[in-house]
């Protein structure tokens, strides 16, 4: 039982982490330009392929936030999901702002299949610090918004 409870601390540790350090950089432009609702999606890396659907088929008109699944955990930082078509991908989901000015764009990080290393990332304050400087890192060379944490 205080195995649970001590996991459980550690992942709201490391989520109030990377809220307070991804917040205190873009709270003060999302306050200033927010809509009085959330209309989010997700985009799925994989629509690029078999589904053959990009993100310039989004009507991002209709839409306050896209969340980008995924990217992973590689060891303890934030990396690209699927090299082959993150950079296109979040390109592109960077033209869909020039339509809807209020856009917000996520990552979502880790998933069904992308959660394995989140206990590593978290089993220290030196790790938690990396983890949550690679995603503010990550965030700022993809000309994203925000980020979303799905440890599953």
């Amino acid at each position: 039982m205080l195995l649970k409870v001590s996991g459980w601390l550690l992942s709201c540790a490391v989520v109030i982490c990377i809220a307070v350090i991804a917040a205190s950089r873009f709270v003060l432009d999302a306050q200033a330009n927010s809509p009085a609702h959330t209309v989010a999606g997700y985009y799925v890396s994989w629509g690029a392929y078999g589904r053959n659907y990009t993100p310039h088929d989004i009507d991002a008109t209709k839409l306050t936030d896209i969340i980008y699944a995924f990217a992973k955990i590689d060891k303890g930082e934030v990396t690209l999901g699927d090299a082959a078509v993150d950079p296109r991908n979040f390109a592109e989901l960077r033209d869909l702002k020039q339509q809807n000015e209020h856009l917000k764009l996520l990552i979502a990080v880790g998933g069904w299949t992308g959660s394995k290393h989140f206990s590593d990332a978290a089993a220290t304050e030196q790790d938690r610090n990396r983890f949550a400087e690679s995603a503010v890192a990550f965030l700022r060379e993809y000309g994203l918004d925000g980020i979303d944490i799905d440890w599953e």
